[in-house]
């Protein structure tokens, strides 16, 4: 599978040619952009904005869905581009964080976006820098938006980095903006109150196209109801605009029926496994549908149906074969842990073998070990490699205050050998706490390409012991 952009060079009328003097090598290239996290997370649009009026705003007439939420945007987001892409549409796609390869989070046609086109939107960005400084995460926009360009998408799909109306992604012109749940994380950047946070994230509504949201709490109902009033929008709420019903859920994913107001859709098959999921691939059906009269993609149930069959999106309650059976879940807050609980419980309601956990310092610990911790007949405690990352000690003292004395392991891959040790071959280790922790997991396994589900079947685990 080659990466998009290599060979499409010869795009006729490439509205960014290639720039003399780029940087040398593509380790140069991640050498100088990871260096920018030295600043920090600064919200705010001005100098995004000042970047894109410099670069002569790329972005302008760029048809893309704005994806928000605290828990699910992700997920929706890759169903959305996956039933897009099974559609005919050349579809980009921008998440983040990633889980092993920076090109993981800007995808065209499901491809990660190829070291040349990323290497020449960077110089196109850094001799800016000087006058209009940038974060980390604010290049990675713009690098997306230059590549999703240059590539020709029919519709991009951008997934909100932190909150809404400060996040360098609210710069697009009039998006279809896209609302998951909204649930407590972040609250010293967004807020204390729910409401707060709600607010910050309906900040993307900022035009008149139709805005959904999977949201079910009635004062943060009432709260984008009244911005979209303001700005003129229509509002849809997924429990207003589809039904669905469960016919069989398992480890390789669930089996469903799903009523929109416009289709019903008799036995899809999503392999995301677990309940919540399946509210995510009805969000992310509904707003195909209704953007697709708007835009004339021809989107049709047929599309639907594939794309949500071959759907991929790794760390979201990966599972891999064993023994013993490995579950990876980037779960890093009380909403996402009583999610990955609930899917447990569904799954596996004689409890898991053994529960490894390594989480960053500004989450709640003790509230995801509350979840998931009484799941788990042993809790092993570690620490990704990151400067955020919560130290050994106070995850294991975390633990301690709920009555579990955690086996401490510093180092992540040395930790999940130690959980797969502990687990008899006929449990589940679960791996969760943060994306920096799935993703070392996944190294530690000789995983190099995630999206990959062949490789990450044929991978091979280290042998569990057998219980008497």
């Amino acid at each position: 599978m080659r990466a998009s952009g290599a060979a499409d060079r010869a795009i006729a009328g490439d509205p960014f040619p290639p720039v003399p003097g780029c940087l040398d090598s593509y380790p140069d290239f991640l050498q100088f952009l990871f260096g920018r996290k030295a600043s920090g997370v600064k919200l705010g649009l001005e100098n995004t904005r000042l970047m894109l009026e410099r670069l002569g705003h790329p972005h302008r007439g760029l048809a893309a869905f704005h994806v928000a939420g605290t828990n699910g945007k992700g997920s929706t987001s890759a169903i959305l581009a996956a039933i897009l892409e099974a559609g005919g549409c050349r579809t980009g796609l921008y998440t983040s964080p990633h889980l092993l390869d920076y090109r993981e989070r800007i995808r065209v046609g499901g491809v990660p976006a190829c070291p040349e086109d990323l290497m020449d939107a960077c110089e196109r960005i850094r001799p800016h820098l000087s006058e209009i400084p940038l974060t980390f995460f604010e290049i990675t926009t713009l690098l997306g938006i230059l590549t999703f360009v240059r590539q020709k998408v029919d519709v991009a799909v951008m997934e909100v980095g932190l909150g809404g109306r400060l996040d360098a992604t609210n710069i697009l012109d009039e998006p279809f903006p896209v609302i998951t749940g909204i649930q407590f994380d972040h609250e010293g950047i967004l807020g204390k109150r729910l409401v707060e946070i709600a607010s910050e994230k309906a900040g993307i509504i900022r035009g008149s196209r139709p805005v959904i949201t999977g949201v079910r709490r009635r004062a943060v109902l009432d709260l984008l109801a009244k911005r979209c009033r303001e700005t003129g929008a229509p509002l849809l709420v997924l429990k207003d605009e589809a039904r669905w019903r469960i016919r069989e859920s398992s480890w390789g994913g669930t089996r469903f029926l799903l009523r929109t107001k416009e289709h019903r859709y008799d036995n899809l098959t999503l392999p995301l496994p677990g309940v919540h999921q399946v509210a995510n691939a009805a969000l992310a059906v509904r707003a195909v549908e209704v953007m697709s009269r708007v835009l004339g993609l021809g989107i049709r149930p047929e599309h639907v149906r594939r794309g949500l069959r071959d759907v991929v999106w790794p760390g979201r309650f990966q599972v891999l074969s064993g023994p013993p059976r490995i579950v990876l879940d980037v779960a890093h807050n009380p909403g996402g842990a009583r999610v990955l609980a609930r899917t447990l419980k569904n799954l596996c309601p004689e409890g898991i073998g053994v529960l490894v956990l390594g989480m960053l310092q500004e989450k709640k610990h003790v509230d995801v070990l509350r979840q998931l911790a009484p799941l788990a007949r042993r809790v092993v405690v570690t620490s990704p490699d990151s400067d955020r990352a919560a130290s050994l000690e106070a995850l294991a003292s975390a633990a301690r205050g709920l009555g579990i004395e955690p086996v401490t392991v510093p180092e992540v891959g040395a930790a999940l050998k130690k959980g797969i040790s502990i687990a008899g071959r006929d449990e589940t280790v679960v791996v969760a706490g943060s994306c920096y922790t799935v993703g070392e997991a996944l190294r530690s396994l000789g995983i190099e390409d995630a999206w990959d589900q062949s490789a990450v079947q044929a991978r091979q685990v280290p042998s569990a012991r057998k219980r008497a």
